[in-house]
C-alpha cells in the first residue's frame, strides 16, 4: 500500500518541516530582547578622557553589533580603575549585554550580578539576567530574576512577557497565560506577546484563539517567521489551504531561506491538486535542504501522480541515500516494484527486500503490512500474502469508520493466486 508523507494520517509526524509539528509550538519563540537602561546616563562627567573613550567606544561597538570589540573596550574601561560607581555600572551593564548577545550567558549573568552588587538599581539588569538564565534553560532562576525586575517596575510589560515564556517552558500554562495577558494589558500593541500567547493557546487546545493572536501579531508587523509558520500550519489544519499558502509566502518574503517553508507549500499545493507548483516548491526546498529525505520522498509522490515513474523512483532512491531507514520511502518503493503494470519495471526481489526492511522497522503499520503482502504475492508466496492482508483488514476494522473495500479486493486476488497490479 502506498504511503504518503504529510498527506496520509501521519501528517503530524512527517510534515515536521524541521519542527515536528505540532510540538514545534513548545519550542517557544525567541524571548523578547528588550534592553532597559533608562536609569543609566551615557554622559557621565566622572571619567577622565581615557576612561570615557573606552566606555563610549565600547557602547558604540555594542550598538553597532560589534560585540567582541565592545567587550574589549569595556574591559579596558573597567580595568582603568578610574570609574566611579555610576560609570562602573554602565560599563558592567553593557558588557553583560554584549556577552549575552554572543551567547556567553554565565559571564553575562556575572556582570549583571556585579552591577546589582555595587548598588545600581535598574530593572533592566534583572530582566537581562533573567533572559540569560532562560537561554541556559534555568527557568526557575529566570523567573526569580523577572520577579526582581517586576518588584522595581510592576508595569514592566517585557518582564511579564518573558516570565510567561519561562512559565510555558516549565509547563505552567495557566501562569504563562496570566503573564501574557498582563503584558498585553500594559502594552496593547505588543506583537511578540500576542505571538507567544498564540503558542500557548495551541498547547491549551484552543487553536481558534491561537489564530486570532497570530493574525494580530502579523498585522502589527511582527518580523518573526515562526509566527507566520505557526499561523500557516493552523490554517492548513483548519482546511484553509489557500490562506495558509498566502501566509507562508509572506514568511518567505521576510526570510527566503527559511527551511521548511517551501516544503509546506509543496504539501499545500499537493492538497489543492496543483502538482506543478508542488514540484516547484519541493525543488526549492531540496535546494535549501538537500539532506532532508522527506523532501525527496514527497516530491516522488507528486511525480507518481504526474505519471513520471523514472523521476518518482529517482527521488525515492535519493531519499534512501540520505536515510536508508526512511520507512515510508522503503514502503513506497517496494509498492512500486511490486504493483507496477509495466512488467519490465516489476522487480520481485527488490520489492520483497524493501518491504521486509520496512516491516522490521514498523511491523504494526497497516500500510507496511499491505505492501509486504503485495510483495509476497508478486513473488508467488500467496499464503504469506493472504495472511498479511487479513491482518491489514483486521487493523482497519478496529480503526472504525474506514472503507477497506480495496484491501478486500486484493485479498480476493491473493486467494486466487494472482498478484495485485495497479
Amino acid at each position: 500500500m502506498i504511503a504518503f508523507v504529510s498527506i496520509r494520517t501521519r501528517v503530524v509526524k512527517k510534515i515536521n518541516m524541521r519542527f515536528i509539528l505540532p510540538r514545534f509550538l513548545l519550542s517557544i519563540r525567541t524571548a523578547v530582547l528588550v534592553l532597559t537602561v533608562t536609569t543609566l546616563a551615557l554622559g557621565s562627567s566622572h571619567l577622565n578622557a581615557s576612561g570615557l573613550e573606552f566606555l563610549n567606544e565600547g557602547i558604540a561597538a555594542h550598538d553597532s553589533y560589534e560585540f567582541d570589540k565592545s567587550i574589549v573596550m569595556l574591559d579596558k574601561a573597567i580595568d582603568s580603575g578610574e570609574l566611579l560607581v555610576v560609570d562602573l555600572g554602565l560599563a558592567l551593564f553593557f558588557r553583560g549585554l554584549s556577552k549575552q548577545a554572543l551567547g556567553q550567558h554565565p559571564s553575562a549573568i556575572s556582570d549583571f550580578n556585579e552591577f546589582i552588587a555595587i548598588g545600581r538599581i535598574d530593572p533592566g539588569a534583572h530582566f537581562n539576567k533573567g533572559l540569560s538564565y532562560y537561554f541556559l534553560e534555568a527557568y526557575d532562576d529566570a523567573i526569580a530574576a523577572y520577579n526582581e525586575a517586576l518588584s522595581l517596575d510592576n508595569e514592566y510589560s517585557y518582564a511579564y512577557a518573558n516570565r510567561g515564556l519561562a512559565w510555558h517552558r516549565k509547563g505552567e500554562l495557566e501562569k504563562a497565560l496570566v503573564d501574557f495577558n498582563k503584558a498585553i494589558e500594559i502594552t496593547p500593541e505588543f506583537p511578540e506577546a500576542y505571538s507567544n500567547r498564540g503558542d500557548l493557546w495551541v498547547d491549551l487546545g484552543n487553536n481558534e484563539k491561537a489564530i486570532v493572536d497570530y493574525k494580530w501579531a502579523i498585522n502589527t508587523n511582527i518580523q518573526n517567521p515562526l509566527t507566520y509558520y505557526g499561523l500557516g500550519y493552523l490554517l492548513y489544519q483548519d482546511g484553509n489551504v489557500d490562506e495558509s499558502i498566502d501566509i507562508i509566502q509572506e514568511l518567505l518574503a521576510i526570510d527566503p531561506g527559511f527551511l521548511s517553508a517551501n516544503f509546506f507549500l509543496g504539501n499545500a499545493y499537493f492538497a489543492l491538486g496543483k502538482l506543478d507548483k508542488s514540484i516547484a516548491s519541493y525543488t526549492m526546498e531540496a535546494n535549501l535542504d538537500p539532506q532532508n529525505p522527506d523532501v525527496f520522498f514527497n516530491r516522488g509522490i507528486v511525480w507518481r501522480r504526474l505519471g513520471d515513474l523514472d523521476k518518482e523512483i529517482a527521488d525515492y532512491e535519493r531519499a534512501l541515500t540520505i536515510n536508508s531507514t526512511h520507512v515510508d520511502t522503503l514502503n513506497n518503493l517496494a509498492w512500486a516494484y511490486a504493483t507496477n503494470k509495466d512488467i519490465n519495471f516489476q522487480n520481485n526481489q527488490k520489492s520483497l527486500e524493501l518491504a521486509l526492511t520496512a516491516f522490521e522497522l514498523e511491523p504494526n503499520d497497516y500500510q507496511v503490512l499491505g505492501t509486504l503482502a503485495a510483495a509476497y504475492a508478486r513473488s508467488n508466496q500467496f499464503e504469506e500474502a493472504v495472511k498479511l492482508q487479513l491482518e491489514v483488514i483486521d487493523i482497519l476494522k478496529n480503526k472504525g469508520d474506514i472503507d477497506f473495500t480495496a484491501e478486500e479486493t486484493r485479498l480476493d486476488l491473493y486467494k486466487k493466486k494472482t498478484p495485485y497490479t495497479e
